[in-house]
Parts: structure tokens; sequence; C-alpha cells
């Protein structure tokens, strides 16, 4: 008889297991958050453009540092304007003494325009990157809620079950003073079963969820390409900048992976390192509260690295109206 419970419990406890192992789907699993390719194309466009003028830059290490701060001038680089800057410059000297010629308010204008569009392209990109983190909360409110739910009713039909057991046998030796033993021996087995089972069911209904990226903002940081398939070139060039910080050479795509090993988002020392570097940079799987999380995490490193192109970029533009203070 203990070996027919015995085997009853077992068939239990694998079946509940068996069916918390499906991944949970909503709708915000498979949606994207897809800018137009077009777009990324005029970005392109755009940055090719600006080399077709073709200034002379032979002073610009004699002329630019006077007139602008580093910062600036590296600013410019990413925007493909380090021409526009040298020429800008050079025509600024030589109507110092005198009106501002026509083709340097036009290249002023120009300028300006430029910077404008740099940063609609900053726009574009933090939109998708919130666009991405509003379907990473989504899915986590959903399985939150799902697994509090799955738990409580778990719990609930555990301390049901053994209350209930502990009736029958009471009842049952009332009625039936000479059967109390086999009563009780065969109420407690059932109870220990049923108690055992939502016992198990409240501790191991963590379930997942599916969420797909095919677009992947991590992949991008994480394989360190020469050119990006999401991020706006300049914004690119931003994030690829080389700079010198504390005696070493680094660059964003390096500060954003240092802030999330700092803050154990991708930790090397992690056992499960390699599956989590699978799921987090690949094309997607099945999430649980933790990956989502951590991937929203990352996003938002993403996002204050971008940030910070911002400011560089009025920067740049009070230099050149006023110069550098």
């Amino acid at each position: 008889m203990l070996k027919i419970y015995a085997s009853i419990l077992c068939i239990v406890l694998v079946s509940g297991c068996a069916s918390m192992k499906k991944p949970l789907q909503i709708p915000a699993s498979m949606s994207s958050c897809v800018i137009s390719e077009k777009a990324y194309l005029m970005d392109s466009l755009t940055m090719a453009n600006a080399s077709k003028f073709n200034y002379d830059t032979t002073e610009a290490t004699k002329i630019l540092p006077v007139r602008f701060t580093n910062r600036s001038i590296t600013m410019a680089r990413d925007l493909n304007l380090y021409g526009h800057l040298c020429e800008y410059t050079r025509l600024e000297i030589k109507n110092q003494n005198s009106p501002p010629s026509a083709d340097f308010i036009a290249l002023r204008q120009d300028f300006y325009q430029r910077i404008r569009i740099a940063e609609d392209d900053i726009i574009t990109n933090l939109a998708e990157l919130d666009c991405e983190k509003t379907r990473i909360l989504s899915l986590t409110n959903y399985l939150a809620n799902y697994n509090q739910t799955r738990t409580n009713r778990a719990t609930i039909n555990a301390i049901l079950a053994g209350s209930l057991t502990a009736i029958i046998a009471g009842t049952a030796g009332l009625i039936d003073p000479d059967s109390t033993n086999t009563i009780q021996q065969v109420s407690t087995i059932v109870g220990a079963v049923a108690s055992a089972y939502y016992s198990f069911r409240a501790f191991g209904t963590k379930k997942k969820i599916i969420y797909l990226h095919a677009r992947n903002h991590l992949r991008e940081v994480w394989q360190r390409n020469l050119y990006s398939q999401i991020y706006s070139p300049s914004v690119w060039n931003f994030m690829c900048k080389v700079f010198r910080s504390k005696g070493k050479t680094s660059n964003g795509l390096d500060v954003i992976k240092e802030k999330w090993q700092q803050e154990d988002l991708l930790d090397e020392k992690d056992k499960n390192y390699k599956d989590k570097v699978q799921l987090l940079m690949g094309n997607g799987g099945n999430y649980s509260l933790d990956d989502l999380q951590n991937r929203l995490n990352m996003l938002v490193v993403i996002e204050s690295e971008i940030d910070l192109m911002k400011y560089d970029l009025k920067r740049l533009q009070q230099e050149i109206m006023i110069g550098q203070k």
C-alpha cells in the first residue's frame, strides 16, 4: 500500500513539474520596436554627405585648440564634421574685423542643421531603447503577477489539504472506532501527498516567459563591430570613441561593459555565465524575472552612455556661438 502511495506522490510531483516547464507567452513576447530602416539609411547618407565638402584641415591643430575644447573637437569628429569645424574657424578668423560673409553665415547655418540632425539621432535611438524597456516591463509585470497568483493559490491549497485530511481522520474515528488506525494512516498518507504536491507548487512555480529580440541592442555593444546595424552612425561613433581615463585607454563600449560587471548584471564568475550570454546576446528565449530585470538594467546603462552625447552636442553648439569658457 505504501509503495502505491509513494508512486502516486512521484507521479503527481513529476506532472506538476512538467506543467511548470512550459514558458508563458503574451503579445509583448513577440512584438518588436523596429524603427524604419530608411531612417538609418538617411543617417548614413547624412554622415557621408558631410565628407563631400572636403574642407582643408591642414591648419586644424593650430587653430582649433585655441577656439574649441578638445571635447567639442572630438564631438565634431564623431559627426564627421571635423572639416566643417576647421572651415568655420578659418572663416571666423578671416571675418573677425569685418561683417560676417555670406559663406560664413551659410556654413554656420549648415553646422546647426547637422547638429540638430545628430540630436534627432539620439532621440530616435533612445526612443527605441524606451520601447524595448516597455516590452520588458510588460513581460515582468505579467510574469510576476502570474507567479504570485500561483504561489498564493498553492499555499492555500496545501493548508486546506492538511486540514481536510485531519478532519476526515477525526470524523472517521468517531464513526468507526475499530478502523481508526487504518483510516488515520491512509488519511495521513493522502494528506501528505496532497500537502507535498501543493507545497511543491508553492515553492516551484517560478515560471519563465518567452521574450524574442532579433534586433538586439545588447549584442551590438557586446560584439563591437566597426559599423552598427541598430545605432545611428553618429551615436555609434560616439560610443566607440577612444579616450584616456585614469591612465588607460578606453571607449564608451568598454565603459558600458564595465558597468554591467560592476552592477553584477553579467558576471564572468557566475556558473551560468555562458547560458546568460547566449540568452541576452542572442535572438531571445525563455526569461526568468531575474533575467528580465538584468536586461532592463543593461539597457539603462546604454541609455546613460548615449545621454552623455547630448551634453557634448550642447557644448559644441555653445562654443560655436560664444567660444570656449
